[in-house]
């Protein structure tokens, strides 16, 4: 069975190309704090919910981005709020016209526009503050961290905060992938067909729900030291995982895989998430 699937795309600044000047509109604007978050919003009211939301989804990720990023325990993640999509693309952050949002880690904040539709503003949220706490443990290299280890990690935790992403990387061909050295060194683009994007958005999704199971957690850390250390991704791969080149990843992932899909299907539990499955479905949207 064939899941559809929205391509959007998002855009994550690089430390380097942050300007104190930029945001310099928001110091205006209204503020709203709460545990772990300081939300500036260009309306005279910030969203509603988007404090209670916000605070739901740390509580869901805290577990999974402490290592990455201890500053949240001392330090509230800044979210900017335009009031539309125009003022958002006029901003001072520079966004690219095709963005829904922008993460940076350097500054530590998100920034995105109201879309009056609250599970929007989640699942966009859910996503570039992956991208934030994730990318901000290569704040010293970001060049480090390669753009499928990136993109992986942001899927994978808008699955552990909504869901329903694991349903179709389950649903999908493991033949239709493929190998991975060919994949690692490809980057999708906004003009790619839908169903090449999603693809490679499952299969970089795929790749970090193997290497992050529930056992691997630590080593997983331990890859992306390697990876800041000056490993290349696949010499890190034996490093850590001890496997061998990214021919030897492929064999067994694609084995996990079907083993996963095989499991998915008799209703087993995840050995991921080690929640039951659901056999409902709802359509995500895989972002970049």
């Amino acid at each position: 069975m064939r899941f559809p699937i929205v391509v959007l795309f998002l855009c994550l600044v690089p430390s380097a190309g942050f300007c104190s000047e930029r945001g310099a509109e928001t110091d205006s604007w209204r503020s709203k704090s709460t545990s772990h978050f300081e939300i500036k919003h260009e309306s005279p009211m910030a969203p509603q919910s988007i404090a209670i939301e916000l605070e739901k989804i740390y509580s869901k990720m805290r577990m999974h981005i402490s290592s990455f990023a201890p500053w949240t325990a001392k330090e509230k993640t800044k979210i900017y709020i335009y009031s539309s999509i125009e003022s958002y693309r006029a901003s001072s952050f520079r966004p690219p016209p095709w963005s829904e949002a922008l993460a940076i880690p350097q500054a530590h904040a998100v920034v995105i526009y109201d879309q009056h539709d609250m599970s929007e503003m989640r699942r966009v949220v859910s996503h570039e503050l992956s991208h934030l706490f994730f990318g901000s443990f290569f704040n010293a290299k970001p060049d480090a961290l390669p753009l499928w280890l990136d993109e992986g990690m942001a899927t994978n935790m808008e699955d552990v905060v909504l869901g329903m992403r694991e349903e179709a990387l389950m649903a999908s061909d493991v033949k239709s992938y493929p190998d991975f050295e060919l994949f690692t060194a490809s980057v999708p683009g906004a003009s790619d067909p839908d169903e090449i994007v999603r693809g490679w958005y499952l299969q970089a999704f795929g790749a970090v729900k193997y290497m992050y199971s529930s056992s691997n957690r630590l080593k997983f850390v331990m890859y992306c030291r390697k990876l800041l250390a000056g490993s290349t991704p696949e010499a890190a791969l034996w490093e850590v995982y001890r496997i061998r080149g990214w021919k030897i990843f492929d064999e067994r992932w694609r084995a996990w895989l079907e083993a996963e899909q095989a499991d998915f299907r008799q209703g087993s539990s995840s050995s991921f998430t080690g929640l039951k499955r659901s056999n409902s479905f709802s359509t995500p949207s895989f972002l970049n």
